[in-house]
């Protein structure tokens, strides 16, 4: 049987002392290149040797020599060290690549990720990678992206024409707002086709009102649209005027219950669902700590999303 299965409780530091007195051929040596007091090596090897039962060294008026029980953990002493200090080798590298700091545009999902406790829990989970989080216009957020100055956007229904670097997050549905009085309010699910007479007023980045005209199109009509930045402005004129928006699932339950003549339909199939991604600039040279961004955004979102 070899050795290392004897020490396997035994702690690294005591091999370690244990191979220098080896090396060294005495205690005083050995201290001396341990950066240890004698006493404390000598106490050191004297609770080994009682731990493992046995006598490793042999104490002559010539220094210290190993017993062939001390012979036999030596030889399998090594590999034990040796690999160790890869282990150690890989941590520390690996502690350089997770180590830096991402200047991150908030241009979707603000919802999510716009609360500071989120990044403080990134924080808990990461403490050598820094976010600088930013919230940005979609157009604003893409622009700092091309000149550099930001190094990540999150931003939803992207199309990437720029080249970036995207990685997909966890999606949500989007669900039609209407009057009760609405006929499509007598639906527990719409499709395209159903919107065809319908007015509307969406809170929209240029990217999903794209989507939104080609769906449309593809059921053959043109919607007569109005667009605007101000949610609850979309919420206020669905109330007042009777026309239709547009939500995503996770914000109703926030807004709707403020307009109880409003209701929230989803779409059959999830057909116009509210997909969001990371781009990330191409010479970013962190590409550990985007994965690790990508991990904890999508974990986020599963946990409030499903």
């Amino acid at each position: 049987m070899h050795i290392y299965w004897k020490v396997r409780l035994l702690e690294i530091r005591q091999l370690r002392y244990f191979m220098q007195v080896c090396e060294s051929g005495s205690l005083l040596k050995a201290s001396e290149v341990l950066f240890i007091s004698h006493q404390a090596l000598s106490k050191s090897l004297s609770l080994l040797e009682k731990e493992l039962g046995a006598a490793l060294f042999y104490r002559t008026p010539k220094g210290m020599i190993p017993t062939q029980f001390g012979q036999e953990l030596l030889e399998d002493s090594r590999p034990i060290l040796a690999e160790w200090d890869q282990l150690n080798l890989k941590l520390e590298e690996s502690a350089t690549r997770h180590k830096g700091k991402i200047r991150l545009g908030l241009s979707g999902g603000l919802i999510y990720f716009g609360s500071k406790k989120i990044w403080e829990y990134f924080k808990e989970l990461h403490p050598h990678t820094e976010i600088e989080p930013y919230e940005h216009g979609y157009i604003e957020g893409l622009k700092c992206l091309k000149a550099g100055t930001l190094d990540a956007v999150v931003i939803s229904d992207y199309e990437n024409t720029d080249g970036f670097i995207t990685y997909s997050l966890p999606s949500t549905r989007r669900l039609l707002i209407v009057e009760k009085s609405n006929p499509l309010a007598s639906k527990e699910e719409l499709e395209i086709k159903d919107l065809r007479n319908e007015k509307f007023i969406l809170c929209i980045n240029d990217f999903a009102y794209n989507k939104f005209l080609r769906l449309c199109q593809a059921e053959g009509f043109t919607p007569d649209v109005r667009r605007t930045s101000d949610t609850v402005y979309m919420y206020k004129l669905c109330s007042e005027d009777g026309l239709c928006g547009l939500c995503i699932d996770s914000n109703t339950s926030n807004l709707v219950p403020k307009y109880p003549e409003l209701r929230a339909i989803p779409f059959k199939d999830n057909a116009f669902p509210y997909p969001m991604m990371l781009a990330v600039r191409n010479n970013y040279p962190k590409p550990t700590l985007i994965k690790e961004l990508v991990d904890f955004l999508t974990y986020s979102l599963n946990s409030v999303l499903y």
